[in-house]
């Protein structure tokens, strides 16, 4: 990825941003749909101090994430009320937390290991893009992208942790 960014010359722009106000910028680029109305979103945001990140990297993430959580959350027709709720707390003194989970069809557990992987994915007109890109871009933020989930029809959970103080350069990320 390292090499990828240095070829096409486009360099990461961090700047100062506020968590849940790019979440909430996320959540209305995502739910857009009448449809998607019927989804009760829960905000969950502890007092959230200023990253300095890249922006628009990490809203990709949120949209990705909020996508696939609203995608998720409405093939459940086992479920009536239909719940995407979004947490921010501090992990630790040097990690803040992003939790995004619903109450959607949930992921096999054979697949809990796969769904980063390029290419993978179980929707019918997915591409398996998302998922991988957005853990790639929470690494080269000198964070970490996870999921869980009790299985099929118990939702799934995506946890992002991002580091509150600057990370110096991203090279040695995927080294580790």
């Amino acid at each position: 990825v390292s090499m990828q960014s240095s070829i096409s010359g486009v360099s990461s722009i961090k700047e100062k941003v506020f968590v849940p106000e790019l979440l909430d910028t996320a959540i209305n680029m995502s739910i857009l749909s009448a449809k998607d109305k019927e989804i009760e979103i829960i905000k969950e945001f502890e007092s959230s101090p200023l990253l300095n990140i890249d922006k628009s990297k990490l809203l990709q993430i949120f949209i990705n994430l909020i996508q696939n959580a609203r995608d998720s959350t409405l093939a459940n027709s086992d479920t009536p009320l239909k719940e995407i709720k979004l947490s921010i707390q501090k992990a630790d003194d040097n990690m803040l937390q992003i939790n995004i989970e619903d109450n959607g069809i949930g992921i096999e557990e054979a697949n809990l290991n796969r769904i980063f992987a390029f290419g993978f994915t179980t929707k019918v007109n997915g591409h398996g893009f998302g998922l991988h890109s957005s853990a790639l871009s929470a690494q080269e933020m000198g964070g970490a992208l996870k999921a869980y989930s009790q299985g099929v029809g118990q939702g799934a959970q995506f946890v992002l942790t991002l580091p509150l103080k600057e990370v110096s350069g991203s090279k040695g990320v995927f080294n580790e």
